[in-house]
């Protein structure tokens, strides 16, 4: 299983779990990163976060957050009807309760002037922060200027990888010296959206704003949707929170899913998503100035990767013209791939044919450090990986059976052809909830019946090799392969034998 660039908003909640229960019971999974990969793209605290080998908060040295935001907020006397300020108050609040600990964020108000009310500082100060908010009330007229230049010396100062400024106004501000300002911010690399609240804001004065400072135009006819704006705003201005820069590979392990590749010689990738090594994880490939690149572990039965850069043209897009690119992605696929049988707890399986047709005998084995383990309640489940999980016939579970000590079995019967997924649990019932002590998987492939050979069905390979596939010559099959739904030419040839020779004849 293969997420690549894709964003949490599309995978359910319900497909999550789906993911986590087929890793947990043997298969692979792989998140390679992007701009709505990880952390960036909603996956924070997420099911799947659980399940792979990293952390979605990267190693960030305190001194250099990745975001650093500051809210320049129209406090005049008109915020104080419809109960504008209370919203964008809400808002404010919300905006730095959501904020990673190491980002920073800042508020200033501003009427006539600015009152710098949240002074550019971590966003782990929540307690401290939500006080000073509150202290925001209305009064005075609009000017945005001075805010928004109090605002540029504040984020000039901060080390953040990215410094963004979100400004909010329901009345008419003085244009004067504002476009300046924004070109030095845009030279300085911090970006501005603004917000238009009401019949009464200078919409035209903030859509240019949002323009010249490359970032995004709101308005809130009401300001009931501030909140809902602000939070988008902050969702897309982090998805600009990676480092984006040539970074080289460098192998940090020597594993056997990188035999063969050079990585001396691999060319630059363009950018990666912060990530943090969980503890037990291995952390194979690194970047040339040390962030996590490729990162393995195990999760169940199954076997987790995540991957810090793309895998497509934005960022990888020399590592797609190297010759070591399908190498590298093959072998990661193998690695991860289920390996046919994987245990837990000391347990083994074993998977032989019955005697009769779509039947199979289960043995299962337990030797605990300690020696052979003959107490517990063994449980077999066979698995049809055709059918969608919860459908009839998609899951069959029964009891497997102590036949010596340490060992288990069960036979299972009527399994129509096909592969089967087969998953062993063994449960200590002596414990209350029952723990599970052991577990194994493996595969059984259930061949179709006889009857159904070639050989059997009275097939005769010297006369289909006379058929005319196209009406007029001898050819290959593929030469009648055409566009679906359409016949190319009319086929001839005989249905056997004593065919008559009439077109679509039935004898």
């Amino acid at each position: 299983m293969i997420l690549s660039d894709v964003p949490s908003r599309h995978v359910s909640g319900a497909q999550q779990q789906a993911i986590a229960k087929w890793v947990q019971d043997g298969g692979g999974f792989v998140m390679i990163g992007g701009e709505s990969a990880f952390g960036v793209g909603g996956w924070g605290g997420s099911v799947l976060e659980d399940v792979l080998p990293v952390r979605f908060e990267g190693e960030r040295q305190r001194e250099q957050p990745t975001l650093a935001l500051v809210l320049v907020i129209d406090k005049s006397g008109s915020m104080s009807s419809e109960d504008r300020l209370d919203l964008v108050k809400e808002a404010a609040r919300s905006t730095a309760s959501t904020l990673d600990p190491g980002d920073e964020i800042g508020v200033i108000a501003f009427d006539s002037r600015p009152v710098t009310l949240v002074r550019l500082q971590p966003a782990a100060n929540r307690i401290r922060i939500a006080g000073d908010i509150r202290r925001l009330s209305a009064g005075g007229g609009t000017n945005a200027l001075p805010a928004l230049r109090e605002a540029y010396m504040q984020l000039a100062g901060s080390k953040a990888l990215v410094k963004h400024v979100i400004l909010l106004s329901d009345g008419q501000s003085p244009e004067a010296g504002v476009s300046a300002l924004i070109t030095d911010m845009r030279d300085a690399d911090i970006t501005v959206s603004a917000v238009g609240v009401g019949a009464g804001a200078g919409k035209d004065f903030l859509a240019r704003v949002a323009e010249r400072g490359r970032g995004r135009y709101y308005f809130s006819q009401d300001g009931t949707d501030v909140p809902r704006i602000f939070s988008r705003e902050t969702r897309e201005v982090t998805r600009n929170a990676v480092v984006e820069r040539d970074l080289f590979a460098r192998v940090a392990k020597s594993a056997q899913v990188l035999r063969g590749i050079d990585f001396d010689r691999a060319p630059g990738l363009g950018g990666v998503i912060p990530l943090k090594t969980k503890p037990l994880a291995e952390l194979l490939l690194r970047t040339h100035v040390g962030d996590p690149l490729l990162v393995r572990g195990r999760r169940g039965l199954g076997r987790t990767a995540a991957f810090a850069s793309d895998a497509k043209p934005r960022w990888a897009h020399r590592w797609i013209g190297w010759d070591g690119f399908p190498k590298f992605w093959s072998q990661v696929a193998r690695d991860l791939m289920r390996q046919g049988a994987a245990s837990l707890g000391g347990a083994s399986l074993r998977i032989t044919p019955g005697a009769d047709e779509g039947s199979f005998r289960a043995v299962v084995d337990v030797d605990a450090s300690t020696g052979f383990v003959s107490d517990l309640r063994g449980e077999l489940q066979v698995i049809d990986p055709s059918l969608p999980a919860g459908a009839e016939g998609h899951t069959t579970t029964l009891a497997a059976q102590l036949t010596a000590p340490g060992r288990y079995e069960a036979t299972v019967l009527g399994v129509r052809a096909g592969q089967r997924l087969i998953k062993a649990q063994m449960f200590d019932d002596g414990q209350t909830p029952p723990r599970l002590v052991a577990e194994a998987t493996g595969q059984a492939s259930v061949p179709y019946p006889s009857e159904l050979a070639p050989d059997q069905l009275g097939a005769d390979p010297a006369w289909l090799a006379t058929l005319a596939p196209d009406g007029s010559h001898s050819g290959p099959i593929d030469a009648v392969v055409t566009t679906p739904g359409r016949r190319r030419g009319r086929a001839s040839g005989r249905c056997g034998p004593r065919c008559c020779g009439r077109w679509r004849c039935r004898c």
